[in-house]
């Protein structure tokens, strides 16, 4: 998953909360399709479109959507705030398209038209704070003691 890996070199007060919030974007939003997908297509082709019962499923998977949505929100706030720490005013680009991509996925989803245009908009925010890190403070990588290897580091 992007957000998991962008995390990767984030400091670990960013990138535990960042992860579990990924994972909560995955299970949630994968509760979503599940529901949504699966099961209320399921009751429609069974009871011919009977409205009640769709309707209750549709409600299930709409909870677990805003659920999902929100942990995605939460994520990519804290990859930008990694990006930020790590690249500076590198990070600006990547971290305004992500963040207005994250707020519209909240209730655009993938539908079509905004929807698309908001993942485009995720994709592109994630690959703008991933480079952005190549622009971030060089670091020099630790010193290889006699005795130790590079696992040790």
């Amino acid at each position: 998953m992007a957000q998991w890996q962008l995390l990767t070199s984030a400091p670990p007060w960013l990138r535990w909360p960042g992860r579990l919030a990924a994972f909560g974007f995955a299970a949630f939003y994968g509760g979503l399709d599940a529901v949504a997908g699966v099961a209320a297509g399921t009751v429609v082709r069974v009871q011919n479109g009977a409205t009640p019962v769709v309707g209750a499923v549709f409600a299930i998977g709409d909870l677990l959507g805003y659920i999902g949505s929100g942990c995605f929100l939460a994520a990519n706030v804290l990859i930008v705030a990694a990006a930020v720490a790590r690249a500076r005013w590198w990070a600006a680009p990547g971290a305004v398209v992500l963040l207005l991509a994250s707020v519209s996925f909240l209730d655009s989803h993938i539908f079509w038209p905004r929807g698309v245009f908001t993942m485009i908009g995720a994709a592109l925010g994630m690959s703008l704070s991933s480079l952005a890190g190549e622009h971030g403070p060089e670091r020099s990588p630790a010193p290889v003691l006699p005795g130790s290897s590079v696992r040790d580091r």
